[in-house]
């Protein structure tokens, strides 16, 4: 006699994966096309920007008079105010309410 493990009494389901509804997955790709599209057009911006503002001008840095191009020193003030914009929460003796 051959020793077998009992059966248990309920059958075994096969484990079900919930597919995403079609209209999700459409959607999903709609929001992906206008990421994209949105970031050309930022990065395009971007661009021209920097062509139509290439000019050399004199920046005064407190002890410093570099000359350089224009669009680089907005690009660097715009960049240093965010930067300054992330870390103003996380000063000290700042708290929100």
């Amino acid at each position: 006699m051959s020793a077998q493990p009992p059966q248990s009494q309920q059958p075994v389901q096969p484990r079900q994966t919930v597919q995403p509804v079609p209209e999700v997955r459409r959607r999903r790709g709609i929001m992906e096309q206008i990421r994209l599209t949105v970031l050309g057009l930022i990065l395009l911006s971007l661009l021209l920007f920097i062509i139509f503002n290439f000019d050399r001008v004199e920046v005064q840095l407190l002890f410093w008079e570099p000359r350089l191009r224009l669009a680089w020193a907005l690009l660097g003030a715009a960049f240093l105010g965010f930067l300054f914009g992330l870390l103003l929460p996380w000063l000290p003796g700042r708290r929100r309410r």
